[in-house]
């Protein structure tokens, strides 16, 4: 009969992955091997940023990095104080570049406080000669992990981008009065606020539909996934204002719903973004109450194309003083532009004869994409 206490090749790679892995052999070349797939990764990205006038820290701590994976491969004693030395040069490097700023501390400290957390792991430590858990070496990257651990709790709690004040109120103490909705909020303030009393909770229930209005503006071939009417219309003297997901802008006479007129821009449309909408105009009205020139009380419009026209809030025609033959291009500067990865669906803040508009870039498209 076999004798059941005699090894097998099976058996035998059994004991010895088991082996392996309560001896931190494995745990130890599987870490070798991220941080020198990190490190590579650093020095690839960190000489594109270098060519690109950016900061040389990064093909820096990539190369520290692969000398790190080298070093615990050898089973190098000098792996620990060479990773400490890394970890505590980029809190002091990350610190003097972004100071208390979590959102950008954490990116760029983050995966080296884990991986220096998993050195420290006991059967990892002992593989490398470091059995004494209370070396000068092992405290040092101890002290480096528990800094960077504080400093980023501090971060956290400064939250350097919270700016506590108060809008002032005088400025806006008529705003919606009239019954006007003159900006996406509202007002100049975004109160959301109207004087209009007429619709209360009383009544709403009976109130009844006097006039439907369809844009016409269907999803069309080639157009992203998402096509969505999310608009909320301007309402100033008579005249309802209003956009179409394909930057259409369109006029509406308040009493009838009767179409005033529409500005169709072309937008070139992209099925590269995610999604394709418009939220609304702004209103700049005229320098002189009752000046009624063209493009005397003005409309904007943000295409998604990133393009930003001027229209003439009475006929809907481009204003050719504003930019070029009514439209800015907001694209300008930015260098290597492609189609759909910069957008705006959003009204621009009018304020003191200025124009303030954001814009939205494709997050994980491209490495190429201006931030």
């Amino acid at each position: 009969m076999p004798n059941s206490s005699a090894s097998t090749p099976l058996s035998d790679i059994a004991n010895g992955a088991q082996g392996a892995i309560k001896g931190g052999k494995l745990l130890r070349l599987l870490l070798a091997l991220m941080l020198m797939a990190a490190g590579a990764d650093m020095c690839v990205g960190g000489l594109a940023l270098l060519q690109m006038d950016g900061s040389p820290y990064y093909i820096v701590t990539g190369a520290a990095l692969l000398v790190v994976a080298a070093l615990i491969i050898l089973r190098s004693r000098a792996a620990l104080p060479v990773y400490a030395l890394i970890v505590l040069a980029t809190l002091v490097w990350a610190l003097a570049e972004v100071g208390l700023d979590w959102w950008q501390l954490a990116p760029r400290g983050g995966l080296l406080v884990l991986f220096g957390i998993l050195l420290l792991v006991g059967p990892v430590r002992r593989r490398i000669g470091h059995s004494d858990g209370r070396t000068f070496t092992v405290r040092t990257l101890q002290t480096a992990i528990v800094a960077s651990i504080g400093i980023a709790i501090a971060a956290w709690i400064a939250a350097p981008q919270t700016v506590d004040g108060a809008l002032p109120e005088a400025p806006y103490a008529d705003a919606g009065a009239n019954g006007d909705w003159t900006a996406y909020g509202g007002d100049a303030a975004g109160r959301h606020w109207s004087a209009l009393t007429q619709i209360t909770p009383a009544n709403i229930s009976r109130l009844k539909p006097v006039w439907h209005y369809h844009t016409g503006d269907w999803p069309r071939p080639g157009d992203p996934l998402s096509v969505t009417n999310e608009v909320t219309p301007l309402k100033i003297g008579q005249s309802l204002f209003l956009c179409t997901p394909h930057a259409q802008a369109i006029a509406l006479d308040a009493e009838t719903g009767r179409e005033l007129w529409r500005f169709d821009p072309h937008a070139a449309i992209s099925a590269s973004a995610p999604f394709l909408t418009c939220r609304g105009l702004s209103y700049m009205p005229a320098e002189q109450p009752g000046n009624t020139a063209p493009c005397a009380a003005r409309l904007f419009l943000p295409t998604p194309d990133a393009r930003l026209f001027a229209l003439d809030a009475q006929s809907g025609k481009p204003c050719a003083d504003f930019g070029k033959n009514g439209a800015v291009d907001l694209t300008l500067g930015m260098g290597g532009m492609q189609p759909g990865i910069y957008y705006s669906t959003s009204p621009p803040v009018i304020t003191d004869g200025r124009i303030i508009i954001g814009g939205a870039v494709n997050d994980n498209y491209s490495t190429h994409s201006q931030s």
